[in-house]
C-alpha cells in the first residue's frame, strides 16, 4: 500500500502541527524531511532469541532528511495518522 502525494502531505502536516514545525537533522541540521510512501514495521520481543512474528510490531512512517539521508520513525497511532493504513491492502 503506497500513499498518495496528497496523504504523504498530510503526515507532514500533522508533525509540523504537533511539534511547531519540522524538526532539525541531527547529522546535517537540515529541516526539510519527506514522509516515504509506506510504513516500516518495527519489530520487538521480550528475548533475544524469539521467533519475529508476522503482523506484530510498532507501525512507523519513515521521515527522510532530504539532504543527508538520516532516517526517524514516527508511530503512525502515536502520530494519529493510522487512518492512512489500517484496513487498506499492502
Amino acid at each position: 500500500m503506497s500513499l498518495s502525494q496528497a496523504e504523504q502531505d498530510r503526515v507532514i502536516s500533522t508533525i509540523r502541527e504537533r511539534i511547531g514545525g519540522m524538526p532539525q537533522c541531527p547529522l546535517c541540521h537540515n529541516q526539510e524531511w519527506t514522509a516515504t510512501a509506506g510504513i516500516a514495521v518495527i519489530q520487538g520481543s521480550e528475548r533475544a532469541d524469539t521467533t519475529v512474528v508476522v503482523d506484530q510490531g510498532l507501525p512507523a512512517i519513515p521521515l527522510v532528511c532530504k539532504r543527508c539521508g538520516n532516517t526517524l520513525f514516527l508511530n503512525i497511532f502515536v502520530l494519529g495518522v493510522q487512518d492512512l493504513f489500517v484496513g487498506k491492502g499492502a
